[in-house]
């Protein structure tokens, strides 16, 4: 009984010994994957940079070498069915983390200046960057003769408007001042000066009894200067 056993189990080693035999055999007779075909199947799995190909002695494995940001690694990929075996990490590189820069105003602030001036003549007081609900903004403050003015230039299309004047503070000229002007105009002797309203408007009128002996009267702007002369008949 013993002995019948022991041819058993013998019977079973053989046929196992035969079966893998013939599986190793027929995997000796089938064809490699080529470098490209193993390149192939490894870009289709993993994002990278492939550095290299080695075939193992025994032929039975490919390993590639593959860079990504991440790192460097090993990929294993049997020669013959093309199946992907095993992955390492070889070397780890350090991430930096990616800095976040704000972006800038599209419309530069000398970009935004001339847009200013074209829109009021004079000298640039001041530049100010503001942001709105409803988007960014130079205040630029030019300032002329007629006042200050506020101009708002888009930051980001350059479109320019005003959105606020203020006039200058207008300085009364004094009486005597007004005489010295009349006088320029019409040489004699000064009578009476007086200041009235003109239609909303201060002006001196300068009554003079000049050198011809005519009688004149100089009306002279009390801001500005400016003035007539009107004669009698």
């Amino acid at each position: 009984m013993r002995k019948k056993i022991m041819v058993i189990v013998g019977g079973i080693v053989l046929l196992f010994g035969i079966i893998v035999g013939t599986k190793q055999i027929i995997a000796k007779n089938e064809p490699l994957l080529t470098e490209a075909e193993v390149k192939e199947i490894v870009r289709d799995r993993y994002t990278g940079t492939i550095q290299g190909v080695e075939l193992n002695e025994a032929k039975e494995m490919y390993t590639l070498t593959v860079e990504n940001e991440r790192g460097l690694y090993d990929v294993k990929v049997h020669a013959v069915s093309g199946e992907i075996g095993q992955l390492t990490l070889v070397e780890k590189k350090e991430t930096k983390p990616v800095e976040k820069n704000e972006p800038g105003p599209k419309v530069k602030e000398e970009e935004a200046k001339e847009r200013a001036l074209k829109q009021v003549n004079g000298k640039v007081e001041s530049v100010k960057s503001t942001t709105t609900e409803q988007g960014s903004f130079y205040e630029i403050v030019i300032v002329n003769d007629s006042g200050k003015h506020k101009v708002q230039v888009n930051a980001e299309n350059a479109e320019a408007k005003v959105v606020e004047t203020s006039q200058p503070k207008q300085v009364l000229i004094d009486e005597n001042r007004a005489k010295q002007i009349a006088l320029e105009q019409v040489k004699g002797v000064v009578e009476e000066v007086e200041l009235r309203d003109e239609n909303g408007v201060k002006m001196y009128k300068i009554e003079i009894e000049a050198s011809s002996g005519e009688d004149a009267a100089v009306y002279v702007n009390a801001y500005t200067g400016e003035f007539t002369i009107s004669w009698d008949d």
